[in-house]
């Protein structure tokens, strides 16, 4: 299976630490944030790899090279401009991308094994499958499922009232967890040279066009490293998990 990396956007949250660098070179006990999400993806014979970058691109390229040295296989796309996510992962040569491929965004640590999401998507002929979990609070997005957990609702950014009423319908507050399996013809559906986001812009439009999506949920250990205070509790997280692949 082949993996892309959405690893070029400027991380604004985490300044000043991302000024001077790009998020994934962000360092956790002494080794990047990016060296871990490829020894987890190794690990389950994953070793296609393309790392789409933009914002200080050059620090990635001259510390991972082609990957050799962890045993993966890296090509990279370079971003002129920001494109957002779905516009990063268009932006790449169609040469090179598999006609099913997973996404995984450039802040996200998780031991999901992508052969078990692959097989749901195939299974469910969905032409796009979401890692999902659930969430008490209002989180970045909410996604209505039917009882097999194909998606039938997809919002970003929900207001605290819709969210209100939503869960007191007695659904759950399913949320968007930034790892994918897409077929590659969903692509088509990406403007060119255009900045386009997954959650934003992709994922609603599918729907509009009854495309089918699945959504997949979280198993084992997932965790979001968007903020400067959460790398240091992913520091002690590793300390007692199986994610420390030295």
């Amino acid at each position: 299976m082949q993996v892309v990396i959405i690893c070029g956007g400027l991380a604004t949250r985490m300044h000043p630490l991302t000024e001077k660098m790009p998020k994934s070179m962000i360092e956790v006990n002494e080794k990047p944030l990016l060296w871990y999400q490829l020894q987890l993806l190794k690990k389950q014979g994953i070793t296609d790899i393309i790392l789409c970058v933009g914002h200080l691109s050059e620090r990635i390229k001259d510390y991972f090279k082609e990957g050799k040295e962890l045993g993966v296989n890296l090509t990279y796309s370079q971003e002129k401009e920001l494109l957002g996510t779905a516009g990063a992962v268009k932006n790449i040569n169609p040469d090179l991308i598999e006609d099913t491929f997973g996404v995984l965004y450039g802040d996200i640590i998780s031991d999901l094994t992508f052969k078990d999401m692959l097989e749901f998507h195939n299974a469910n002929n969905s032409a796009a499958t979401i890692l999902m979990r659930i969430k008490d609070k209002i989180g970045s997005s909410l996604i209505n499922v039917k009882p097999d957990f194909q998606i039938i609702e997809f919002i970003e950014r929900p207001s605290p009232e819709f969210l209100e009423g939503f869960l007191k319908q007695g659904k759950k507050n399913w949320v968007n967890s930034g790892i994918y399996v897409i077929n590659k013809d969903v692509l088509d559906y990406i403007p060119e040279n255009r900045k386009f986001d997954f959650a934003y812009d992709l994922f609603p439009l599918l729907l509009k066009q009854n495309k089918k999506l699945m959504g997949f949920p979280v198993k084992g250990f997932w965790k979001e490293l968007g903020k400067i205070e959460r790398i240091k509790e992913f520091e002690e997280e590793i300390k007692h998990s199986g994610l420390n692949t030295n």
